[in-house]
């Protein structure tokens, strides 16, 4: 559930603070978890047991990167102000990237409305969340089990259950599914399911965390992260009297206490001046930080800016720091169209400018948000991906995917794969089309986009809730841990009216980029032929047994210094980003 609020321009006069560390605003306690299996559910579709399952990696750290050169450090090439666009897809255009990867419905129940689909792939399945159910498959569409949201959730004591997220965590080979439960009332939880490895359908811990034990808030709309150290769900807490906001919570959770079923103590972090601060997935296991986004200026002096947030210290003692504000664009609304749709005047809700999702790897973090422009009386929506350091707190880069009054974009989610290939979904509008399902992709670091619409829309969609024709709170994108490249995006379109009344569906995309590691031999005549550091070569020509090189712009490789072969030897080469290579 998406709560509607007003936003206030504040405009300071410095954009650079120092971080503070924040001591917890309280702990809530949870008892040992209840467990559930899905053989014990009734199921709303038959279950079809995966004969094929293979055994994942081990739980040795980093095994799933396997065969791969990570290069952790960042690559600084846009300037502050310099915004990279993009146009929106059309429908009808040419869809000429990753036409032989699967794609499927997801699930198309429209029993739970608005749907919120989300979801994750693990090393042999995908788990599909909605508002009403939740759906495991095999990664080429054969749908295993279909259960109620409400029957997954049963033993924890909640019906009114909503804003499912889901991950997974490759490190630990775990399932991390959230949801909020019981709206504008006492009792408000933030519910949290851990799966028992990875496979889901062996069974979760489900755990029901009091979300205000003094019973004047109640919270919504969950963002989920995590790093080896914790699981953290950020939401924001509403008076239960006159729904005005309270504050955002930030929980923190030891993620080895949960994942063995223990019950947890678990501190939170209250901040009343920042709406949706939204914590990281983290690909990087040896990671002690987890970081967090929130919008903090959309619009002052003609530029956007975000916070930076920290959560640090151990495991079972998190710290939370306050760090700097980062100057991202070009300036943009918070909200403030809808989006248009063929077949009815009636535009649709693309909600406001919350960060979305937020992805650590490679020392980069990006995150994602729909943006209004321009940022004063906007007309129109647009997709937002920004890049920063953390460290350093500097832009790296902004990336958008412009919209037009008559085509826009909205509801972004976005994924970062081990060769920094970044695939982004969303969902567009049109004044021509019906509402789509859409992705954007880009190898490596500072390449080019390539957007495209996956699933077109079938009819124009009207679903009236809280005073506005309700589409969706969000998408979700995903990196697949069985080889650390491939990528999944599920989004949402429109389907065709029945009896005067608006349908949904979702469905799953999956991203396929090249691999990017291979062996070749050496050939040449010399028996001890030697390339000297920098040098750079043609890609077909001789190069150092065992050196690391780097195709540039998919035409060269640079080879690393001081390393020297003989003729027949092999090597491995390193492709960051493919470097374009088909």
């Amino acid at each position: 559930m998406k709560k509607i609020i007003i936003y206030f321009s504040i405009f300071l006069l410095v954009f650079s603070v120092k971080a503070q560390k924040q001591e917890p605003s309280g702990v809530v306690s949870s008892s040992v978890p209840k467990t559930m299996t899905f053989s014990t559910l009734t199921k709303l579709d038959p279950e079809k047991k995966d004969s094929t399952y293979k055994n994942p990696p081990s739980e040795k750290e980093g095994e799933f990167e396997r065969d791969r050169v990570i290069q952790n450090k960042v690559f600084d090439f846009s300037p502050v102000n310099k915004v990279i666009t993009s146009d929106i897809p059309l429908p009808n255009a040419p869809k000429t990237v990753n036409s032989t990867c699967p794609d499927f419905e997801a699930t198309v129940n429209n029993t739970g409305r608005p749907p919120d689909p989300n979801g994750s792939a693990g090393f042999d399945h995908l788990m599909t969340t909605v508002n009403s159910t939740v759906r495991i498959h095999k990664k080429d569409g054969t749908v295993i089990s279909t259960v109620a949201i409400t029957d997954f959730w049963n033993g924890v004591g909640h019906t009114d259950i909503f804003d499912p997220k889901m991950t997974y965590d490759p490190y630990n080979q775990r399932w991390i599914f959230v949801c909020c439960a019981t709206r504008s009332a006492s009792g408000s939880a933030l519910l949290v399911g851990v799966s028992f490895n990875h496979d889901p359908n062996s069974g979760w811990y489900l755990y029901s965390i009091d979300a205000d034990p003094g019973n004047t808030t109640w919270f919504d709309y969950p963002s989920l992260g995590f790093n080896k150290n914790w699981i953290v769900v950020s939401g924001n807490m509403f008076n239960i009297t006159g729904n005005g906001f309270n504050t955002t919570r930030t929980w923190v959770i030891n993620k080895g206490a949960a994942y063995a079923g223990n019950s947890l103590s678990i501190p939170y972090f209250d901040r009343n001046d920042y709406f949706t601060i939204c914590p990281s997935i983290t690909y990087d296991n040896g990671e002690n930080s987890l970081w967090c986004i929130s919008n903090f200026n959309n619009n002052s002096g003609g530029n956007g800016f975000v916070k930076l947030f920290g959560i640090g210290g151990t495991a079972a003692a998190p710290t939370f720091t306050v760090g700097s504000t980062i100057q991202v664009g070009t300036a943009w609304a918070g909200n403030g169209v809808g989006g248009p749709q063929l077949g009815t005047s009636t535009t649709i809700d693309v909600g406001d400018h919350r960060i979305q999702n937020v992805v650590y790897r490679n020392s980069r973090l990006y995150f994602c948000q729909t943006i209004f422009t321009p940022a004063v009386s906007p007309t129109s929506s647009s997709v937002q991906m920004v890049a920063v350091n953390p460290f350093t707190a500097a832009h790296l880069e902004t990336f958008r995917i412009t919209g037009t009054p008559t085509a826009m974009s909205a509801f972004p989610s976005l994924t970062v794969n081990a060769d920094n290939d970044v695939a982004i979904g969303f969902c567009t509008f049109y004044s021509d089309f019906y509402p789509c399902a859409a992705a954007s992709f880009r190898r490596g670091l500072g390449g080019a986009f390539n957007s495209f619409v996956y699933r077109n829309g079938e009819d124009w969609y009207n679903f009236t809730f809280g005073g506005s024709n309700r589409w969706g709170d969000y998408t979700a994108t995903t990196t697949d841990p069985d080889d650390g490249r491939a990528m999944w995006v599920i989004s949402q379109y429109s389907r065709t009216r029945s009896g005067g009344v608006s349908y949904w569906g979702t469905w799953w995309k999956k991203i396929c980029p090249e691999v990017c590691t291979n062996a070749y031999s050496l050939g040449g005549t010399s028996p001890n032929y030697k390339y000297e550091a920098n040098n750079t070569i043609n890609s077909v020509s001789v190069v150092n047994n065992g050196g690391l090189v780097k195709y540039d712009a998919g035409t060269k490789i640079t080879l690393s210094p001081g390393f020297r072969a003989y003729n027949g030897s092999t090597f491995k080469a390193y492709i960051d980003g493919c470097g374009g290579i088909k």
